[in-house]
């Protein structure tokens, strides 16, 4: 799908069908999108990030919760939020350094390949390889 230029034409009175009508979050998440300097965007984007927020919400306020439930509180305080979100950060994926990314490259291509089987064609990528289900990057305080 093509991206969308902004300013967009979502508006509730809309008569045109293929000009879609945006909840009021996404709208909200399309102003933030502009004042961020974002111009275009394929329109899944503003959805996932609409999802990202409903999901960090919950995770945020169900912790919360289990943070003043351990401390014998039925209320939610501003406390139980603010260490909810610390733990959130503690446990977020990171991504790896581009330096990271570029020692696990050279170590990876300088793997040679095995032959071409003439009895199954293409080529057979070695059992370590970075499609396995489970490959994990390693992490830079795992150094060798």
């Amino acid at each position: 799908a093509a991206p969308h230029t902004h300013p967009h034409p979502h508006t509730p009175m809309s008569t045109d069908p293929l000009t879609p009508v945006l909840p009021q979050e996404a709208k909200r998440m399309a102003v933030l999108l502009q004042q961020m300097g974002v111009d275009d965007w394929e329109p899944r984007v503003v959805e996932q990030m609409l999802e990202f927020v409903r999901r960090y919400s919950v995770d945020t306020i169900t912790s919360s919760r289990k943070f003043a439930q351990h401390a014998g509180r039925s209320d939610i305080t501003p406390s139980d939020i603010k260490i909810a979100i610390e733990a959130q950060s503690h446990t977020t994926t990171h991504l790896p350094s581009r330096a990271d990314l570029v020692r696990l490259a050279k170590r990876q291509n300088g793997n040679t390949l095995p032959p071409v089987s003439e009895i199954s064609p293409g080529i057979v990528l070695p059992p370590d390889a970075l499609l396995a289900k489970n490959y994990e990057i390693p992490s830079t305080s795992e150094k060798k």
